[in-house]
């Protein structure tokens, strides 16, 4: 999640405040959540550095999970033209 215009401390107290509305969902569905807080300047010099912050903590990408199998399609039938 990104934050414009946010400093250190109050995006810290979203990030408690996120956890704890996200721990009935992780009891419920046994789901894992992290929360990490980057700020620029603080943590990263340019938008490029922070971004790569951000990359450096997301999953592979075949850690995505697998995706929804699609429904089948109903077969048209074709008319005359």
């Amino acid at each position: 999640m990104v934050l414009p215009e946010t400093d250190t401390l109050n995006a810290k107290r979203i990030a408690v405040r996120l956890q704890e509305e996200l721990q009935s969902v992780r009891t419920k569905h046994g789901g894992a959540f992290e929360t990490t807080v980057h700020n620029y300047p603080d943590d990263a010099q340019s938008s490029h550095e922070l971004e790569d912050i951000v990359k450096s903590v997301l999953p592979a990408k075949d850690d995505y999970g697998v995706a929804a199998p699609m429904p089948a399609q109903p077969k048209r039938k074709m008319g005359n033209l």
